[in-house]
């Protein structure tokens, strides 16, 4: 009866101890869960930091497009107005031809009276 109850004992012991083992085990197993999730995080972090740059990246290009494109209307618009002004010298020269040409026909007709 005394060895019956010992046996009874020692395989109460050896189930606490595999409790016991189960239990630190899923501690551990728990613990690399936890440090997956945090690696997880900051791996995360990093994704949105690089999609943050990216898209700073792309406001940098989208701002560069758009003073491109004003530097560019400035330029058509001093080519418009370089032409006009190219325009208004061509008529200045234009109507001093006719003047001078009414200036010499005037002497001409001047000069046969």
């Amino acid at each position: 009866r005394v060895g019956t109850e010992c046996d009874r004992y020692n395989l109460h012991g050896f189930k606490m101890l595999l409790c016991a083992s189960q239990f630190l085990f899923g501690g551990i197993k728990m613990l690399l869960c936890v440090f997956q999730f945090l690696f997880g995080g900051i791996k995360m972090l990093l994704c949105v930091f690089t999609f943050l740059f990216g898209g700073i990246k792309m406001l940098h290009c989208v701002f560069k497009f758009l003073f491109g494109g004003i530097k560019m209307l400035l330029c058509v618009f001093q080519f418009l107005f370089g032409g006009i002004k190219m325009l208004l010298c061509v008529f200045t020269f234009l109507f001093g031809g006719i003047k001078m040409l009414h200036c010499v026909f005037k002497f001409l007709f001047g000069g046969i009276k």
